[in-house]
């Protein structure tokens, strides 16, 4: 009997023994547990930390306002020059980098075609040709109207001193300034017939 206690003692399992065993194994398992949980999170914040991008600027749109196209508006007087009897009157108008010229003759010769021009200079001194206008062909009464579109900015045509004619030939026999008015005014029209004054001897009692 005492020898098999003697066997019995030389291993000896106490039951504290067998729970700090367990007590040691479970935070073992919860230290890895949380040093993976650590690695994690520190990975997860240095995804965080990239730099942000900013956006592409995108070009903000002209709002000014543009100015506006001239609108200016000549009108024009056509005398007879020398002996010729056609007049006239119309309009030089302002249409975007254009300029629209409207005319309308009279007192011309019924069948005849009179060409028309813009001309440097005045109705006196005129200068070179600057545009051809469309010609203007007399109706049996003398009569005849045309519009003809330049390729010349208005202002460029009231800026100098220019001249509308229309006349035979390349002779004018008709003209208005559409400029600044000439410092010479055009010659008269010599009439057709002359009107001779009579003195009224009538007394009044």
């Amino acid at each position: 009997m005492r020898g098999v206690i003697a066997r019995y003692s030389l291993f000896p399992v106490p039951y504290s023994l067998v729970v700090l065993l367990l007590a040691a194994a479970c935070g073992d398992e919860d230290r890895t547990q949380t040093e993976f949980t650590a690695s994690i999170d520190k990975t997860s914040t240095s995804a965080d930390d990239t730099a942000a991008v900013p956006a592409r600027a995108v070009p903000v749109p002209d709002t000014a306002e543009q100015p506006a196209p001239s609108q200016v508006t000549v009108a024009l007087a056509l005398a007879p020059l020398g002996r010729a009897t056609v007049r006239g009157s119309g309009e030089a108008r302002a249409v975007g980098k254009a300029t629209s010229v409207s005319v309308a003759l009279s007192r011309g010769i019924a069948g005849v075609t009179y060409e028309g021009a813009i001309r440097q200079g005045g109705c006196r001194a005129m200068g070179p040709n600057v545009a051809s206008l469309y010609p203007v062909s007399a109706d049996s009464l003398g009569s005849g109207r045309v519009s003809s579109d330049v390729h010349v900015p208005i202002d460029s045509l009231t800026a100098k001193p220019h001249v509308i004619i229309y006349g035979r030939g390349g002779r004018p026999e008709t003209c208005a300034p559409i400029g600044p008015p000439s410092t010479t005014p055009p010659p008269p029209a010599r009439p057709d017939v002359i009107n001779v004054p009579y003195a009224d001897t009538m007394r009044v009692g």
